[in-house]
């Protein structure tokens, strides 16, 4: 578009006809500059709802939170647009790699409070944003990345150990990894000290991961008062075809019958449950 001359009309033509009417906007590309003053002007008015990462926290109001949410996901979305231009220099932003990483952790943070509410059913007028988390998911990061990373960790200076862990810490808040971080960084404290140059760590890792995923589908099972054959069955269907167990099937996997007018709350709740297991020790593995 930008090389060829006389094509303006059939362009915008071409992409009215293809897309909304509004699409021109979005289709063709502003210069590298323009993006990065939208973002500048865009961390001007984070600072203006939270100053400082710490006061994000101190959001009381569900409205607060929201605002920040709507403004920290532009604030993402504009990002991904200046990474993807050859010009991209991160100090060429007014907020610090480090800063931005650390409000996105907020920014999750409050994505998973969200989520906790749903299945307490709590209502909250957050729950109908769109937290466009494939705007911040690294496919590239998963859990055997992480164990790369890991596996000479012990034989490092003192100084490469820190920032090494650091590393680490930073990439634990991604989307994918967040449910996950608890039981790595669990890993980390109690297994990585123990294992020396002649262990396997995948070996050592998958034997911890297991004995977890075991112990959380007992626990599932014992909670929800489920036969735990069944649900293992649930959680193989998704390996192999992806489909997550409709609400008649989980019922079917029940020891007992709820009553009628509770029976739709408890099937959700257990669907989330599941789904939340599933996050846990089945995506983003590897």
């Amino acid at each position: 578009i930008v090389c060829f001359r006389n094509l303006k009309t059939a362009t915008d033509g071409a992409i009215a006809l293809f897309s909304r009417n509004d699409a021109e906007e979005t289709v063709l590309v502003e210069p590298y500059e323009s993006y990065l003053r939208q973002f500048n002007k865009q961390v001007g008015i984070l600072m203006s709802i939270a100053p400082t990462v710490q006061d994000v926290d101190r959001l009381e109001s569900e409205e607060d939170k929201c605002k920040f949410v709507l403004c920290f996901r532009e604030l993402i979305r504009l990002r991904g647009i200046l990474k993807s231009f050859a010009d991209f220099k991160s100090g060429d932003m007014i907020l610090s790699e480090q800063t931005f990483e650390d409000y996105t952790s907020k920014y999750l943070d409050i994505r998973d409070e969200v989520k906790r509410d749903q299945e307490a059913e709590k209502v909250s007028i957050l729950q109908d944003v769109d937290f466009e988390l494939e705007l911040i998911h690294r496919d590239d990061i998963n859990v055997a990345y992480i164990l790369r990373l890991l596996q000479d960790l012990n034989q490092l200076s003192p100084r490469q150990q820190t920032n090494r862990r650091r590393q680490i810490d930073n990439l634990l808040i991604q989307p994918q990894l967040r449910s996950k971080r608890e039981l790595i960084e669990e890993f980390i404290a109690k297994n990585l000290p123990h294992i020396t140059p002649d262990d396997d760590l995948n070996t050592v890792f998958e034997a911890y991961w297991n004995a977890r995923q075991q112990e959380a589908l007992e626990t599932l099972c014992k909670d929800e008062n489920m036969q735990t054959d069944k649900v293992r069955e649930f959680i193989e269907n998704w390996q192999y075809y992806g489909r997550m167990p409709r609400e008649q099937q989980i019922q079917d996997a029940l020891n007992y019958r709820p009553r009628l007018l509770e029976g739709k709350a408890i099937l959700q709740r257990i669907a989330g449950k599941i789904q939340s297991f599933v996050e846990i020790f089945l995506e983003g593995m590897g």
